[in-house]
């Protein structure tokens, strides 16, 4: 992990990290928030009360235009994804078409059963679509299979749908995520 190292590297001793989002501390060698994942910044590059993204609540450095935790900018297209794994915090998605897998979700339970490349999400006539990449375990949108057999192997997402990936023997998906499409011009 090259990146770890050359992070270690420019933080000074005893250094204090501070999560973006729930502003917890934590000691030097800490990298991931324990309550909500999100990567610690350190507390010397922290500019607490500067700014607050307006979709995801992460405190922004001053000079930043784009959120570093969910991506989001006041210059992005007018549709926003967002997936809210149950018991667990929401994956926004706002850049399409976009390769939905295993990375997207590898701190949730039952991520492991999932495809490094599981969904496309693509929009169509300002729609948001999931199609089913060539998937090991499967996908079910709202209890019903996508891309098996004759079945339809891409979908429009609504809010309120739940989305089951790696279906198991016994028919259930081992990652339930459930859906919100939002305006972004409204956030």
């Amino acid at each position: 992990m090259l990146w770890k190292h050359k992070e270690r590297l420019t933080a000074p001793n005893n250094a204090i990290r501070v999560c973006p989002r729930c502003l917890s501390v934590y000691p030097e060698d800490t990298i991931f928030c324990s309550k909500d994942g999100s990567k610690l910044l350190l507390e010397m590059d922290m500019n607490v009360g500067e700014s607050k993204c307006i979709q995801c609540g992460a405190y922004l450095p001053a000079d930043e235009t784009q959120c570093p935790e969910c991506g989001y900018s006041a210059d992005h297209s007018n549709v926003v994804l967002r997936l809210t794994p149950l018991l667990s915090s929401s994956i926004v998605i706002w850049k399409f078409p976009y390769e939905f897998g295993r990375e997207d979700i590898i701190r949730i339970e039952g991520a492991e059963y999932v495809n490094s490349r599981h969904l496309m999400f693509y929009l169509s006539n300002k729609k948001i679509v999931a199609r089913e990449l060539k998937t090991l375990n499967g996908t079910k949108i709202n209890g019903k299979i996508l891309g098996r057999m004759n079945q339809k192997k891409e979908v429009e997402l609504k809010s309120g749908d739940i989305l089951e990936l790696a279906i198991n023997s016994q028919g259930e998906g081992m990652v339930k995520l459930s859906v919100n499409v939002l305006d972004a011009s409204g956030i």
